[in-house]
């Protein structure tokens, strides 16, 4: 063989190995990057999950103590609203009773007025 030829051949056979190891020597810093990153981002959600367990209790806690006075207020206003209408109820009754009385009363003064002037006149 041609010496130049051997030469290009023995150049491109160390300039392969040295890519190869280089990219080896990346692909072994990325593995070791992602490995720690997985670490990382597992203790972070070990972080995350024990502050928020203590708090999710809280607010359903928070939320039931809300639901059961806002159902108390629920049970009051029902309540109330039905005394209202009893109360309704009654004055109106009060109401017919009291007109009634006002129209008897107003209809037995008018018949004394009247006998009063007739007496008068004749």
């Amino acid at each position: 063989m041609d010496l130049q030829l051997v030469h290009g051949l023995v150049f491109l056979t160390w300039s392969t190995a040295i890519i190869i190891i280089l990219i080896g020597i990346f692909v072994i810093k990325l593995l070791f990057d992602a490995s720690r990153l997985t670490n990382t981002v597992n203790s972070t959600a070990k972080i995350v999950r024990d502050e928020l367990e203590p708090t999710l209790k809280n607010v359903n806690e928070t939320v039931e103590i809300v639901s059961s006075r806002v159902k108390e207020a629920n049970d009051i206003v029902t309540n109330v609203e039905g005394k209202v209408k009893e109360v309704a109820k009654q004055s109106k009754k009060m109401i017919v009773a009291i007109g009634g009385g006002v129209f008897a009363v107003s209809k037995l003064a008018f018949k004394g007025i009247s006998a009063f002037v007739k007496s008068k006149i004749k």
